[in-house]
């Protein structure tokens, strides 16, 4: 019997509610109050994740303080909505069955990527995962949202912004396959797309990602969603394909900005953290050498003094 996938499930659990102990005073700290601009925080979460997205959205607003915060709900209990009423005051939340999915898909957070395209139409919206830490004030995003300049998170390994032919060629020249990773299927795939083959697609994730304000084209996202459909099959309905789906419609924003280390950095083994400006710590490397907990304690000291 292989042990490893359930050793590795406990020792994750274990970890995650570790943290959570570790956390847990932020749960004391006085919040933030909202403001009715043309600037908008979205994220979706579950009850677990109450303690690390306070982490996340008090360390994010600051470099703001102001805007409107909006949660998509997944589960949240009547508990959970008045804790974080009374933490974020102003806050806006609704539940993932509340979201009108436009004929698009269910699940896999395809709700939050809706939810910000449909509020972008406000005002500039900024997706902020709960597994985010900004270190300091962030400058360079400041800027972004004043220019009204769509962002992700990025990664300097990565071909920039590309058309989709380019990024399946681009990833089928470093020999990876399909059976890897979700998301390299899916960009394998891409070559495949003739209708869509002008527009582009940068290799982000779409934990930290900014949406400009004006209107947006559902049109274009239900029409790459079929077609990745129509090339995958139900594959496509599995986890991971809405962080594709957004890493496109961020893409064709127009001149769009991919944020790289060392100031924007995904947590990993070879990432040096030091003198970030915004760390995500996400699933593969979340707890890895307890940096997680070590900067998130770091913020909330910042935010505090």
């Amino acid at each position: 019997m292989d042990i490893q996938k359930p050793l590795a499930r406990y020792v994750s659990k274990y970890k995650a509610k570790r943290f959570r102990k570790k956390l847990r005073h932020v749960l004391e700290f006085p919040g933030i109050n909202c403001t009715n601009d043309p600037l908008i925080f979205v994220s979706q979460i579950r009850s677990g994740d109450i303690i690390p997205y306070l982490v996340a959205i008090y360390s994010m607003y600051r470099t703001f303080n102001h805007g409107r915060v909006v949660i998509v709900g997944d589960g949240l209990s009547d508990n959970d909505r008045r804790f974080l009423s009374s933490r974020i005051r102003g806050v806006e939340i609704r539940s993932t069955e509340q979201v009108d999915l436009k004929g698009l898909q269910k699940g896999g957070t395809w709700e939050r990527l809706v939810t910000l395209l449909e509020m972008s139409k406000q005002g500039y919206t900024i997706q902020v995962d709960s597994d985010l830490v900004a270190m300091e004030p962030l400058s360079e995003v400041l800027d972004l949202v004043k220019d009204n300049r769509a962002f992700a998170l990025g990664n300097r390994t990565n071909p920039g912004c590309v058309t989709l032919p380019e990024v399946s060629a681009w990833v089928r020249e470093r020999g990876w396959h399909a059976s890897l990773h979700m998301q390299i299927e899916c960009e394998l795939a891409f070559e495949k797309l003739t209708a869509l083959s002008n527009h582009v697609y940068m290799r982000t994730t779409s934990a930290f990602a900014g949406f400009p304000q004006g209107p947006k084209d559902f049109g274009l996202l239900k029409n790459f969603s079929e077609s990745m459909f129509s090339t995958l099959g139900v594959r496509w309905s599995e986890w991971g394909s809405e962080q594709v789906a957004s890493n496109f419609m961020v893409s064709n924003q127009g001149n769009a900005v991919q944020l790289l280390p060392p100031k924007y950095v995904n947590n990993s083994k070879i990432n040096d953290l030091v003198g970030a400006k915004l760390i995500h710590f996400y699933g593969t490397y979340r707890f890895y050498q307890n940096r997680y907990e070590k900067y998130a304690l770091q913020a909330l000291e910042g935010i505090r003094s």
